[in-house]
């Protein structure tokens, strides 16, 4: 028999997935990099934190249309009794079953939500930023300190000694090469991870074209094989 916690349960789910989908298809792709993916979330994460700023308004309506359906279907119980002591459940004091629902069920979903994307994501921001930078769209605006997150946050992935002198010296002729690129060609300069790395000779630019592997590989999400490796 159908209950109301599983109604709202639905409609909050429903609430929140209509503002991931689009991303989630988007992350599965298999030409996308983790650059553009963090650009994605962090739009996702804005509109998350606006529902989060007006929760009360934001679940009020979520709250209507499942007590629309929960009417129709005939179920008139919509919260659990309150007790005085719960050992397997939360216990919250209030009489009102929006009140009780919003704060039992959506506002952990929208935190959870919220946080899982971080932890995946946003918190690797600095280094992807950094990441960024090797890629010819960006790298003729660029500074070697821009990319030097990345280059120290990587310096176990290069074959050869990890010589700073070296490094930015192949970076320089690496943005020097793109430059001169925008001057004296008509053609798309490269914008992206995967394009880059089809334009890199890696016995030219050793240490960009590993970089630029590193950019295309780490796996956005599990969810597409052509990610896997």
């Amino acid at each position: 028999m159908c209950d109301f916690e599983f109604i709202i349960t639905l409609f909050n789910v429903d609430k929140l997935l209509g503002i991931t989908y689009q991303v989630s298809v988007n992350l599965q792709k298999p030409n996308i990099d983790l650059c553009t993916a963090v650009e994605s979330i962090e739009v996702v994460q804005s509109v998350i934190s606006e529902i989060r700023s007006n929760v009360e308004r934001e679940f009020k309506e979520i709250f209507q249309y499942a007590l629309n359906v929960a009417n129709n279907l005939g179920v008139t119980k919509l919260m659990p009794r309150i007790v005085g002591t719960q050992n397997h459940r939360q216990n919250y004091s209030t009489n009102s079953p929006e009140v009780y629902f919003r704060i039992s069920l959506f506002i952990p979903y929208l935190d959870e939500l919220s946080m899982s994307l971080t932890n995946r994501f946003t918190k690797h921001k600095k280094v992807l930023l950094s990441l960024q930078h090797i890629v010819p769209f960006y790298v003729i605006n660029s500074n070697y300190t821009d990319v030097s997150d990345a280059i120290t946050f990587y310096q176990t992935d290069f074959k050869d000694s990890y010589n700073l002198s070296i490094i930015e010296g192949e970076w320089r002729l690496w943005r020097s090469k793109w430059k001169l690129f925008c001057l004296n060609s008509s053609d798309s300069i490269p914008k992206n991870a995967i394009e880059a790395l089809k334009k890199c000779n890696k016995d030219e630019f050793p240490t960009i074209y590993v970089l630029l592997k590193i950019l295309c590989t780490i796996p956005v999400t599990t969810a597409s094989v052509e990610r896997s490796f």
